[in-house]
């Protein structure tokens, strides 16, 4: 999961480069409190995190509805390792805790055989994220809402709604067709403090298989780290209404967690007890 996180952040990055490129060329000068001009300085704000975030180790707690999850995530050479710490926000056993722990450093052991197969596989993904987002010039136009208070902090509200008259080129870039994106910029840092998708039409997706229905929500948050130069995504909310072959109806939702980040380290024990499990 948290992979999937990383691509996706980093290919709306270049997606809302492309975007701010494309409206200004089509556009007066931006103002200072422009749509346009506000994503472009997110964009510089944005990939400072980025490039921060392999630098920090984390915890993830995930709650899909039947169960909870805490998994202890260690980055090593910018690859992310998870081992399970904790279900249902109680530590595994000490049995358990040492399987885990042997695993955890197999797949650190194994990391430079597995290295060129995991770096291929990042690639594609990312790739594919980055084709997507690389059509929002031509499907989304940015309008500024105005400002909001967000997690205590005074926000820029940018909103992506879908150009009329677009057609996609790639069966991916049909979500974009029936989807709208918010976006929440800090005043202050231009950081993003929270984004939000909203499917708003039937999307298609898995070929004809899965089409995800109206309703179907997906929330990043961010929070600053130390002195607040970087921003990392600490919570992740999905809701998806879907229907499998046009008949099956089915609505899920995952809700994911990340706190205790710290810088990373090779030690071996979890550092996710630390800190309470729950957010509650």
């Amino acid at each position: 999961m948290y992979i999937l996180i990383a691509s996706l952040t980093h290919a709306i990055l270049t997606a809302l480069s492309l975007a701010v490129v494309g409206n200004a060329a089509t556009g007066a000068e931006p103002s200072p409190v422009d749509a346009s001009a506000i994503i472009s300085r997110s964009i510089a704000a944005n990939e400072t995190d980025w490039m921060a975030d392999p630098l920090y180790d984390r915890c993830e707690r995930e709650d899909d509805g039947d169960a909870v999850q805490t998994h202890d995530i260690t980055m090593v050479k910018g690859r992310p390792y998870e081992r399970l710490v904790a279900v249902d926000d109680r530590p595994i056993s000490t049995s358990q805790a040492r399987d885990e722990r042997e695993k955890w450093q197999r797949e650190i052991a194994q990391h430079d055989a597995e290295d060129a197969n995991a770096t291929n596989s990042y690639r594609r993904r990312h790739a594919r994220f980055k084709a997507l987002f690389r059509q929002f010039p031509n499907a989304f136009t940015f309008e500024l809402e105005g400002r909001s208070q967000v997690a205590g902090r005074t926000a820029y509200h940018v909103i992506a709604t879908p150009r009329p008259g677009y057609t996609p080129p790639t069966r991916d870039a049909r979500a974009l067709t029936g989807m709208t994106v918010d976006f929440w910029v800090d005043v202050e840092t231009y950081h993003w403090i929270k984004v939000a998708a909203r499917i708003t039409k039937p999307v298609s997706v898995v070929g004809v298989l899965v089409r995800l229905e109206p309703g179907t929500t997906v929330e990043l948050e961010k929070a600053p780290m130390g002195d607040g130069n970087v921003w990392l995504i600490t919570g992740l909310k999905v809701q998806a209404i879907s229907r499998v072959m046009m008949l099956f109806g089915h609505h899920t939702r995952d809700d994911l967690r990340y706190f205790n980040f710290r810088r990373s380290s090779s030690r071996t024990e979890s550092a996710c007890q630390r800190q309470r499990l729950s957010e509650d």
